[in-house]
């Protein structure tokens, strides 16, 4: 597998797990409990036409900031992100800057088991 390969079936995951979390034209935010609700307190997540979302952080409710980090990386996001790194993949390919933006993309998934340490940024 070429690092593009790579690259582009991460960004494939990406947009589809994108796709199926939210609706076009559907954005998410980020929302503090009312005081007295009968839930455990913390912050929670809200996916419109969706059921709200505790977010839990080692047994402690997770900070306005967890959340609106979660919120900010809504699917449109991500799919304007996928969007965005197939242009630099289509736009770079066969240059000499594109195995060196290629391994920086490619540290973002460092994580996968198709990852090779060889492309380390």
């Amino acid at each position: 597998m070429t690092i593009t390969e790579f690259l582009l079936a991460r960004i494939a995951e990406d947009e589809a797990v994108a796709m199926h979390a939210g609706k076009p034209g559907r954005s998410w935010r980020a929302a503090t409990r009312e005081a007295g609700d009968s839930y455990m307190p913390g912050v929670e997540v809200v996916g419109r036409d969706y059921p709200m979302i505790d977010v839990w952080d080692d047994d402690q409710g997770a900070s306005v900031y967890q959340t609106s980090h979660i919120a900010r990386h809504d699917p449109a996001r991500v799919q304007a992100e996928c969007t965005f790194k197939r242009w630099l993949i289509g736009t770079y390919s066969g240059t000499r800057e594109a195995y060196v933006m290629f391994r920086a993309i490619a540290s973002v998934y460092s994580e996968h088991p198709d990852y090779r340490e060889e492309w380390a940024a």
